[in-house]
């Protein structure tokens, strides 16, 4: 299975249309306009699995000494939830979720955090697929977003 994202090497399917919507996303904050903002959310995720090692998505809490999926990274996955993009982005969704929910349970159970990078590095296929139906949907529907 393939461990580095496309759209991060510069090679995804759509990696022109991509930049463009990319220029599209907020300096800070979400996006207004829904494409950009699963754009900006996956875009995020992927620079957290390749230049965080994904250490930012669970956390320890300091009084308890549990470890739990930080909050924040959990609201932003869960709005990438959507039925609009098609089959394929829909599975791999769930797939998605399927690694993080693996690699917390490892994190759970280890207490460690030193292998979520590389168990996070599977979502590298998913998360393509992810960014491909948003924009096909895009360049179908509003390709003023991509310059069309």
């Amino acid at each position: 299975m393939e461990d580095t994202s496309l759209y991060w090497e510069g090679k995804g399917k759509y990696q022109k249309e991509y930049g463009r919507l990319s220029r599209r996303i907020p300096r800070t904050g979400p996006a207004k306009d829904p494409h950009v903002e699963k754009i900006r959310v996956l875009s995020n995720l992927i620079y957290e699995i390749y230049n965080n090692d994904g250490g930012n998505l669970f956390k320890r809490d300091d009084i308890t000494d549990r470890i739990e999926m930080n909050p924040e990274w959990k609201t932003l996955l869960y709005s990438l939830l959507s039925d609009r993009y098609g089959r394929e982005y829909s599975n791999a969704y769930f797939k998605m979720w399927d690694i993080i929910d693996q690699t917390f349970e490892e994190v759970r159970q280890t207490g460690s955090f030193l292998s979520v990078q590389d168990a996070l590095l599977d979502l590298a296929p998913y998360l393509d697929t992810m960014i491909d139906g948003v924009l096909d949907y895009v360049i179908e529907h509003r390709p003023d977003l991509v310059g069309r």
